[in-house]
């Protein structure tokens, strides 16, 4: 399985966010929906309110998910695509010139650490971002206490509907170099959910399992961990 992601960070000016949010979702989701060999397509939309004194720092981000590389590469040589680019590049003052920041691209493996999920996606998201890397000498320590520790820990978090660790493997996305080395996805059914979790003992007790375990995990990543919640959409594939 491989997801590319599109990473919006950065925002839109609220005078036109009804407009644009009506674009992505009626006509450049509905062209991507089109692409053929498309498993998956889901629209990750921040509220942009802050959580846990953090601001969010992405707007919204977009899931496409295939079966294999070699699909998702020949859905990038699709006919279908290339109607998608020129309508974007037609619609330039209705999509891209209406959001103001950097549009990421990064693809991942995925690694479920609950049942996977089947039918509709759950409706809210927290996202760790991994966005910086490992050294290459300290890959093979961080990445087996990931999911040897962290993870499984996580896993047992209350409320918790769904857990998805996403691994970067440093593959290009068209001459694009992935900034991310890997994220989290914690799904939950409600707000509700999200903030029984995040104020539980169980999380309070891997914070500081994590925080003892620095040399072995946090310590070994150059970067920045940006967290970010979502409501999360399914958008049917039509491909």
């Amino acid at each position: 399985m491989i997801v590319l992601c599109a990473y919006y960070a950065g925002t839109v000016n609220p005078e036109h966010q009804a407009d644009y949010d009506a674009y992505v979702r009626n006509v450049h989701l509905d062209l991507v929906s089109t692409w053929p060999g498309l498993r998956k397509l889901r629209l990750l939309k921040n509220d942009g309110k802050s959580y846990l004194d953090e601001a969010p720092r992405y707007y919204q981000c977009f899931e496409l998910t295939y079966d294999s590389m070699e699909a998702l590469e020949q859905s990038l040589r699709s006919p279908e695509r290339d109607e998608t680019k020129l309508r974007t590049r037609a619609d330039a003052s209705q999509f891209r010139e209406r959001f103001h920041g950097e549009v990421r691209h990064v693809l991942y493996e995925p690694s479920e650490f609950n049942p996977p999920i089947t039918g509709a996606s759950p409706a809210f998201l927290r996202c760790a971002y991994y966005k910086g890397t490992v050294a290459p000498a300290n890959r093979a320590r961080f990445d087996t206490y990931v999911r040897d520790v962290h993870m499984p820990d996580v896993a047992a978090w209350p409320h918790l509907r769904h857990l998805r660790m996403m691994k970067n493997d440093e593959r290009v996305f068209i001459e694009e170099k992935p900034q991310y080395y890997q994220a989290f996805e914690l799904a939950f059914e409600s707000q509700a959910d999200m903030d029984a979790c995040m104020a539980s003992e169980a999380r309070k007790e891997t914070r500081r399992v994590a925080k003892q375990d620095f040399d072995s995990f946090k310590g070994l990543f150059e970067g920045e961990v940006h967290h970010v919640n979502y409501r999360c959409h399914d958008i049917p594939v039509k491909g």
